[in-house]
C-alpha cells in the first residue's frame, strides 16, 4: 500500500510528469501489483479507495476552549441583560 501512496504522490507532485507516456513509464517501473498498476492507469478510483481503505468523506472540525471563569466584560453583559429584562 505505501508503495501505491508513493506512486500516486510522485504523480501529483512531479511537474515533469505531464504526458501520458511518462505516466505509464512511472506507473510501470513502480512496485505495485500489475493489478493496481493496471487500475491506476485505468483511473478506477473506486479500485484504488478499496486497496487504500480510503474515505471519501472525512470532517474536521476545531471548537474553541470555554474560559472557567467569566471576564469582566461577561459579567458586564450579564448586569446589562438583567437590567433591560427587569424594565421589560
Amino acid at each position: 500500500m505505501s508503495e501505491l501512496l508513493k506512486v500516486i504522490e510522485q504523480l501529483a507532485t512531479d511537474a515533469q510528469i505531464i504526458t501520458s507516456t511518462e505516466i505509464e513509464s512511472l506507473v510501470k517501473a513502480s512496485n505495485i501489483s500489475e493489478e493496481l498498476k493496471s487500475e491506476l492507469l485505468k483511473g478506477n478510483i473506486e479500485a484504488l479507495k478499496e486497496e487504500l481503505n480510503a474515505r471519501e468523506k472525512i470532517f474536521c472540525g476545531i471548537v474553541p476552549a470555554e474560559d472557567d471563569e467569566p471576564s469582566e466584560e461577561d459579567s458586564d453583559n450579564a448586569e446589562t441583560e438583567s437590567k433591560l429584562i427587569a424594565n421589560l
